[in-house]
Order: C-alpha cells, then sequence, then structure tokens
C-alpha cells in the first residue's frame, strides 16, 4: 500500500429575534447534507458494483479515488489502463468514448533493473473533440508478469446529452472582464497585494466547463486562456462564457515562495 501511495502522485450569528429564521436554514442545511450524502452513497455504489471489493473516496457526490483492489488486468500495461477506464467510465458518468489516452508514464523506476514499478496512464475527458475544463481519468498499472491497474483518480463529470458546439470559435479575451475579476492576492509575508494590470492574453481556447468539484455546474461552452501582466511575474488563467465573455473561474498561476537568507553588497555615500 505504501509503494501504491508514493506511486499514486508523484454562517453568520443570529440573536434571538432570528431563531425562527436560524431554525429553518438549520433544516434546510442538515437537508442538503442528506441529499449530498445520499449522493455519494450511490456514486460509490455504481463504482463497486463493477469492482465489488473497491475501496471510494467520493467528494459532494462525484468519485475522486477508487482503489484497495484490483480493478482491471491485461497482459499489457495499455491493455490494462484501457481495460479499467472502459469498466470504470459509465460508473463515474462518463462515456469510454469521451476519454482519450495520453499514454503511460513510467514512475518508481528500479535503480537496478531499470524496469518501472508502475506505470500512470491519463484520459482527458472531450466531447465531440472538445476537451472538459479540468476533467480526467489517472490509473495506476503495476508492472509485475499481469499489469494490473490498483488505484484510480478521476475529476471526470457527467455531460449527460450535452452536446459540444464544435463549429464555434473561439471569441477574444475581455480584458476589462478579466482584469474586474483578479483579486488581490497574499504575497510571501501574508499582506495582501494589488494585482497588476494584465495586457497580454493568450488565444483562448474552447472547452466544456462544468464548474468545479466543490461547486459543480451544468456543462456550457467556454474558453479559457492565460493573462499576464508585462511589469510583474503575475499569470492568471481565466474561464469565461464562450457566448458573452462573462467570467466564470479564475486561478491565480503564480507561485511565491518566502526565502530567508542574506544580500550583501557595497553602497557608495551620496
Amino acid at each position: 500500500c505504501g509503494a501504491i501511495a508514493g506511486a499514486a502522485w508523484l454562517v453568520q450569528g443570529c440573536s434571538a429575534g432570528d431563531s425562527s429564521q436560524s431554525e429553518s436554514e438549520g433544516a434546510l442545511g442538515s437537508s442538503s447534507a442528506a441529499l449530498t450524502a445520499d449522493a455519494s452513497a450511490q456514486a460509490a455504489a455504481r463504482v463497486t458494483a463493477v469492482v465489488p471489493a473497491a475501496q471510494v473516496n467520493v467528494q459532494n457526490g462525484r468519485v475522486s479515488r477508487v482503489y484497495g483492489a484490483t480493478l482491471a488486468s491485461a497482459a499489457s500495461v495499455d491493455a490494462a489502463a484501457d481495460a479499467a477506464r472502459d469498466a470504470l467510465a459509465p460508473a463515474l458518468g462518463a462515456v469510454a468514448g469521451d476519454l482519450k489516452g495520453q499514454g503511460g508514464v513510467p514512475v518508481m523506476v528500479d535503480p537496478v533493473t531499470q524496469q518501472p514499478g508502475f506505470y500512470v496512464h491519463r484520459y482527458q475527458q472531450a466531447r465531440g473533440g472538445v476537451p472538459v475544463h479540468g476533467a480526467e481519468l489517472r490509473t495506476l498499472v503495476r508492472n509485475g508478469a499481469t499489469k494490473e491497474v490498483v488505484w484510480a483518480a478521476s475529476t471526470l463529470v457527467d455531460l449527460g446529452s450535452f452536446v459540444a458546439a464544435t463549429s464555434a470559435r473561439a471569441p477574444s479575451a475581455d480584458a476589462a472582464k478579466a482584469n474586474a475579476a483578479v483579486k488581490p492576492s497574499s504575497g510571501p509575508t501574508g499582506l495582501l497585494v494589488a494585482p497588476q494590470v494584465l495586457d497580454n492574453f493568450t488565444q483562448p481556447e474552447l472547452v466544456i466547463y462544468a464548474g468545479t468539484a466543490a461547486v459543480p455546474s451544468a456543462p456550457r461552452m467556454a474558453i479559457r486562456y492565460v493573462g499576464s501582466s508585462g511589469k510583474s511575474p503575475a499569470r492568471y488563467q481565466f474561464l469565461a462564457d464562450a457566448v458573452t465573455g462573462d467570467i466564470l473561474e479564475s486561478q491565480s498561476l503564480a507561485e511565491t515562495v518566502a526565502v530567508t537568507g542574506d544580500i550583501r553588497g557595497n553602497a557608495t555615500p551620496n
């Protein structure tokens, strides 16, 4: 189990006068929690119907991890990974034909034999050739005499009968809307840093956007692009509605690190 784990991933308060409102909100919260728990149980059951001995992790009604049992096996690594994709996709609310393989990456290579202990296979979810933002399946295949899939991670989404507008053209990035969506970020000292004006934008690409794992939404056509500033290392990824250009999600791609050390130099008085 240790080897598999190592290889897998190189309210507001209210006054006494608001008691009735608080009770109502509490009841709604309990109802929502019950619905989420029920959806999570159903999601896990769909997977264990395919692999009865599997352990399943579920977040917000979506399966995120499957492990603890052989999920599929075959004579070759690629065939084993594809077999797991084909078996798990319907249980994860996806269509196997929408999951395009990106090839296997060797991990945990034995220093003596130079043979990898495992291969990680990645499948990008797409519909009609249009990628689904942030949606993929990863499988971990043990490289033994028989190739066995022992772990899977999923961010797949249920697209239902959604039809991608494959003939649509991606509109240009809307600089004003993108800059309005950027919020101050926390710098290395923990203080908020005002964002620089973004003035460079990559060519938008068409994607399908179905929200996030925390806040899922109905699938829609969207564009994805990156904005940066010529005056700072700031870089942001944007997801925007493909018709209106309204920002659906923004994420800073910059990483800040606090470094401890000395700076030395010579100074000359004026």
